[in-house]
């Protein structure tokens, strides 16, 4: 009896340790920058030209997020902020929408931070939920309206890179149709959902740098 004692005492007394001087895991915090982007090249100050709604959203980020800098590009200074190839940049079937998804890979990569389109309203603090609460059951949905990352992203680096494959490509129809194993009509889609069948999700979670 004296032993048995003894010895759930040894496993209490080691499980303790255990947790105490277990290795936390740590979480990717994206840098406090929300990039967003507003086709208005031909105005000196974008943010008049912006819809009532968009400045109703943009007031919200600043609102609960004051500690993050939040920088709204435009076709006139994106260029500025990256180093979009010229074979992209040019391409014939470069849309103002494929245009917006250019950026924001591009932009994320380089800078990282959190992309939020003009029209998308917080009603919490970004820190209060974006990591770590989710970051242990991260979902992916097809949307770009919400993205958030680390300068340099692999995952971030591969979308980006598979959506440049474009350029190699006389029309997005055809870059889409190389990719017949998926059934989406949207190039940037194509992109992500290429990198989604080759890329691990599980080092998207935690260790993705």
């Amino acid at each position: 009896m004296g032993n048995e004692i003894l010895m759930v005492l040894v496993l209490l007394i080691l499980v303790g340790y255990g947790i105490a001087f277990r290795k936390k895991k740590t979480y990717n915090q994206a840098p406090r920058k929300i990039w967003t982007y507003w086709e208005e090249p031909d105005h000196l100050d974008p943010y008049k030209c912006l819809s009532d709604r968009a400045k109703e959203c943009m007031r919200s980020w600043g609102q609960l997020n004051p500690d993050y800098e939040i920088i709204l590009l435009t076709k006139k200074t994106y260029q500025g902020y990256t180093t979009i190839p010229e074979e992209i940049r040019t391409h014939p079937d470069l849309n103002p929408d494929h245009l917006k998804d250019v950026i924001q890979l591009w932009t994320l990569v380089e800078h990282g931070g959190v992309w939020l389109d003009p029209t998308t309203y917080l009603t919490q603090p970004l820190d209060d939920w974006m990591f770590p609460k989710y970051a242990e059951c991260s979902m992916f949905k097809q949307d770009t309206s919400f993205v958030a990352c680390n300068k340099g992203s692999e995952f971030m680096k591969k979308w980006r890179d598979e959506f440049a494959e474009i350029a190699k490509f006389p029309n997005v129809e055809k870059y889409v149709e190389s990719r017949d194993s998926i059934d989406l009509s949207h190039p940037s889609q194509v992109a992500r959902q290429m990198i989604l069948i080759t890329y691990p999700v599980d080092s998207l979670i935690i260790s993705d740098k």
